[in-house]
């Protein structure tokens, strides 16, 4: 399983919500359905409303007393929505190239 870290929390420099955000990589969505019990029962929670909607990936989320602290995606490697999330995240950890003229 590779895991990446993503989100707002993993460009330096930029303003985020106090929330980790988590890309676990896996073989395939059911391998990713064979996760959620013993993530639920190590402390996290879903929406199983939201994940039902989901057909490429599942959200989880955990909490330290009350707010939420991170959020975890369980997603293909490789797949569409793998790449589309670190393509965006390595986007914004290049430095912006100023022209003086």
């Amino acid at each position: 399983m590779d895991v990446q870290h993503f989100g707002s929390t993993a460009i330096p420099s930029m303003l985020a919500r106090p929330i980790i955000k988590l890309l676990g990589g896996v073989a395939s969505v059911a391998v990713a359905d064979a996760l959620v019990m013993p993530l639920l029962q190590s402390g996290s929670t879903m929406s199983a409303e939201f994940n039902g909607a989901l057909t490429d990936r599942r959200w989880l989320m955990g909490r330290a007393n009350g707010p939420r602290t991170q959020h975890v995606h369980l997603v293909v490697t490789g797949s569409v929505e793998w790449q589309r999330r670190l393509r965006f995240r390595d986007a914004l950890r290049v430095p912006p190239s100023f022209e003086v003229r």
